[in-house]
């Protein structure tokens, strides 16, 4: 498997799930929610900090980000802009580990908050949230956390046993 951070090429195990996946380096690729929309993923919150930007401060989660499923991700770019489309410029079949993302939609990152202090993962799956009430803006993105007995949560929590080797799920 080709490695698209440079580097040592990941080690895929007989378990297809790989070892410790590399550090992301500055200035690299990375996915965004939107390209991960619909997987299963499995969400490792590491911290929520408050960081300036060009609007003001904000909180930003950091998490290791598991795409569980889905086949081929790909990301870099942005297709969907209608006023400059770039691309996608980078891809990785699942199951990938996408160690120490930035992910700043307030929906997401106060959904995690909780696991940043209990230091259990949430598993489920991207998706849109309910509309605002101020209209000019858009359905935000969201972490619909699978619910217990669902077939998504035995999902996430099959792969969180393999990769992590335990006995308990281990999920929020």
């Amino acid at each position: 498997m080709t490695n698209p951070f440079g580097g040592a090429v990941d080690v895929i195990d007989d378990d297809g799930l790989g070892d410790e996946a590399p550090r992301i380096k500055s200035g690299e690729a990375r996915p965004r929610v939107r390209d991960m929309f619909g997987r299963t993923v499995l969400v490792v919150a590491k911290k929520v900090e408050t960081v300036p930007g060009t609007d003001g401060d904000y909180d930003r989660l950091t998490a290791d980000v598991h795409v569980i499923d889905g086949g081929t991700l790909h990301y870099g770019g942005s297709p969907e802009d209608p006023e400059d489309p770039q691309p996608h410029t980078t891809s990785v079949e699942a199951p990938h580990v996408f160690p120490g993302l930035w992910i700043s939609n307030r929906p997401i990152v106060d959904e995690m908050r909780d696991s940043v202090k209990s230091g259990k993962p949430k598993g489920g799956h991207f998706d849109l949230g309910e509309k605002p009430a101020d209209k000019k803006r858009k359905r935000p993105l969201v972490l619909r956390v699978a619910e217990k007995g669902t077939e998504e949560r035995a999902k996430v929590a099959a792969y969180w046993k393999q990769y992590q080797a335990k006995g308990d799920d281990g999920l929020a």
